[in-house]
């Protein structure tokens, strides 16, 4: 297969979502992230319709595409992320694909950037071994000012005489207030129904 062409910005996919905050990305081994202009990813996802789309029109993301409020396709393709049996949440799609019009695409990967070694400093930290699925959705739906404000709250009550998966416990309960103060669902959604490509 033709070998395609490095993205400018890879810590973000095609479709807006944010990889960088993805468990896989941050995960050794064959499971690790591909990436959207990885070698590989189309033989281990040759159904998205998203990354097709791209590609044929020669975009970084999709929202570089001046046609892409009137494409019924794509729109809809957006609008049905959330029934997509994943390991990562789609819930921030729309709203990503939202900032990247209102700031720019390298306004947001700048956003990223600072989320990633967040949460990359908190899995080396605070990963029992079974958490990282955990921070990696608080880093994708959370605000990272409050995650920062909740972690320090939750070092707060923690003691030398805690267990990893004690410490661990602890920063959960704590990032759960929280999103359930911002009305925030820390699960992912699972459907049985994958929408069809593009």
């Amino acid at each position: 297969m033709e070998k395609q062409p490095a993205r400018k910005y890879p810590q973000i996919g095609v479709c807006e979502l944010n990889r960088g905050l993805c468990p896989q990305t941050h995960t050794m081994g064959i499971s690790t992230c591909a990436r959207c202009d990885g070698d590989g990813f189309l033989e281990k996802h040759p159904a998205c319709g998203i990354l097709a789309f791209a590609r044929r029109h020669k975009l970084e993301v999709c929202d570089e595409y001046s046609r892409l409020i009137s494409c019924l396709r794509i729109c809809l393709k957006f609008v049905a992320a959330n029934a997509i049996i994943s390991f990562m949440s789609c819930r921030r799609l729309l709203n990503n694909l939202e900032s990247i019009r209102r700031y720019g695409l390298a306004a947001m990967v700048c956003t990223l950037k600072e989320k990633v070694a967040f949460l990359r400093w908190m899995i080396s930290v605070y990963d029992d071994d079974r958490s990282k699925g955990f921070y990696c959705l608080c880093a994708q739906l959370l605000p990272a000012e409050r995650s920062k404000l909740s972690l320090a709250l939750a070092e707060q009550q923690m003691s030398t005489k805690l267990t990893a998966r004690q410490r661990a416990a602890l920063v959960q309960d704590t990032f759960g207030e929280m999103a359930e103060d911002l009305g925030a669902k820390l699960k992912l959604r699972r459907k049985k129904t994958v929408p069809s490509a593009i």
